[in-house]
């Protein structure tokens, strides 16, 4: 092989890994609601992605764990301040016929997912940075997912044109959520793309120099 081509290849390789690290734009924070003995326990993790929501500036306390699957609301996390985000907002009109219960317990970052539409709204720690991690649980003592009103599945929240995700696994359980998709975006291919042309481009020039001589 020669040393051009060997150039050649390293410097691909070297551009593969840095365009296939960088981090990509979407976030997930999932929670996973399930019956642990005589419990429901719900524990969240992920990270928050705010692109697509405006911040109202309207700040207060964070109401402690809780849910209501009728309205698909659900709060995580202690009573802490919290920022109201609003935006268009896709998601279930309901995660089942329940009314509104209070844990009784929480611990964690506060979280709360409110209504769903053109002018949804989520709530999260006051002065929270986009792209941070959470993680929260919330235990609801001496009662079953039925007796909650819980409607057993995976629900999906979404703003920002995808940029944002919020999933609920009800009935399920998991002490390591899964990532977002290490999957390279579009743009991204398009700069990987980009750069093999360059580099080829920059064989021909060399080429041409060197019939020139």
């Amino acid at each position: 092989m020669s040393r051009k081509l060997l150039g050649m290849l390293l410097s691909l390789g070297v551009l593969a890994n840095v365009v296939l690290s960088a981090p990509s734009a979407h976030a997930t924070y999932s929670v996973y609601l399930y019956q642990n003995g005589n419990n429901v326990d719900a524990t969240g993790s992920g990270t928050i992605n705010l692109t697509g929501l405006s911040d109202s500036f309207v700040t207060g306390q964070n109401k402690g764990g809780s849910l209501n699957p009728s309205d698909s609301n659900i709060s995580m996390g202690i009573v802490a301040p919290v920022t109201l985000w609003f935006g268009d907002i896709s998601g279930p009109g309901s995660f089942g016929p329940g009314s509104a219960t209070n844990a009784s317990s929480s611990s964690g970052d506060p979280f709360y997912m409110g209504p769903v539409g053109s002018f949804g709204s989520l709530f999260v720690p006051t002065n929270y940075s986009s792209g941070a991690s959470l993680s929260n649980t919330d235990v609801f003592d001496n009662t079953t997912l039925a007796a909650l009103g819980v409607t057993t599945g995976i629900y999906t929240w979404t703003w920002g044109n995808g940029a944002g995700e919020f999933i609920l696994y009800a009935g399920e359980s998991s002490s390591s959520p899964p990532s977002p998709s290490a999957t390279p975006e579009p743009s991204t291919w398009v700069l990987f793309g980009t750069g093999i042309l360059a580099l080829m481009g920059t064989s021909r020039k060399k080429k041409l120099l060197q019939s020139w001589k």
